[in-house]
């Protein structure tokens, strides 16, 4: 197998996982929020898709999946880098890098008239957002990192 074609598998079978394991936690957002008024429910859920950060936050989520991609699919067919840990890795990356986005765009729309001092502007836009999202996503990304890796491993 040439470095293109472990570029290419390892490009599809992440975004495929990455895909599907987007639309798992969006249907079971969609199911917390509708609750018991499923009318309101679906109405904030589909207020909340058209924020543009949301939407940015899901571009860099499948752009940096794209890239991530063609790593796992070089690292784990050609240089044999473990098959659960490469896209682990990768997808905390990828992972970190959404929530950075997020932060930063906390921090820009912090009001400054309610003065805080700058640790706490970094407890509450930087560390706290970090070990939360990477405590909650923790082990979907397990799954998501043995079910891709496994897939790219298999496909030789």
């Amino acid at each position: 197998m040439t470095i293109e074609q472990a570029k290419n598998v390892g490009q599809r079978e992440t975004l495929k996982c990455t895909l599907y394991t987007y639309l798992g936690g969006e249907l079971i957002f969609l199911v917390l929020m509708v609750g018991a008024d499923f009318a309101n429910g679906i109405i904030f859920f589909i207020d909340g898709h058209r924020n543009i950060h949301f939407l940015a936050m899901v571009t860099i989520l499948f752009s940096v999946t794209y890239f991530a991609g063609q790593q796992n699919g070089k690292d784990i067919l050609i240089l044999g880098s473990h098959f659960f840990l490469t896209p682990f890795k990768y997808g905390l990356f990828t992972i970190w890098i959404v929530v950075a986005y997020a932060s930063a765009v906390g921090l820009l729309k912090h009001d400054a008239t309610n003065a805080i001092s700058t640790f706490e502007k970094i407890r509450i836009y930087i560390l706290v957002p970090y070990m939360r999202n990477t405590l909650v996503l923790l082990i979907p990304l397990l799954i998501y990192a043995y079910y891709c890796g496994d897939r790219i491993r298999n496909s030789r």
